[in-house]
């Protein structure tokens, strides 16, 4: 589990993610402002079927979508999530930055509670 998520998801419209056939499912979740080896990124990969099954009850329940892309001012430090999507053979790649109370990226929905619940 990701521990100490602070990000919100970003704003502007959403559009649904296709979880119909998904076949994995990768978060990484990194904070590249510290120095090595704190700054390694956080993995979890969900490729089995009932991994797979969890992770899409848990994007669905907290309304993760593909959010309007949104920028913020340059910080030192944050935190990065990456989720990456298969399914019927295509990839979808959702990212967000946190940084100085500030989220940028294309993540819509309420990602500190996916975070949050995301098992081990």
């Amino acid at each position: 589990m990701f521990a100490g998520a602070v990000l919100l998801a970003a704003c502007g419209s959403s559009t649904s993610l296709d979880l119909q056939n998904v076949s994995s499912v990768t978060v990484t979740r990194q904070t590249p402002g510290i120095a090595p080896p704190g700054n390694a990124p956080d993995t979890i990969r969900f490729d089995t079927p009932n991994r797979v099954a969890e992770v899409v009850r848990l994007l669905k329940a907290h309304q993760i979508a593909k959010g309007t892309t949104t920028g913020a001012d340059e910080c030192a430090g944050g935190t990065e999530v990456d989720i990456d999507i298969v399914a019927h053979g295509a990839h979808t790649h959702l990212s967000s930055y946190a940084c100085a109370n500030q989220t940028s990226g294309n993540i819509a929905g309420d990602l500190r509670g996916f975070l949050n619940n995301l098992p081990g």
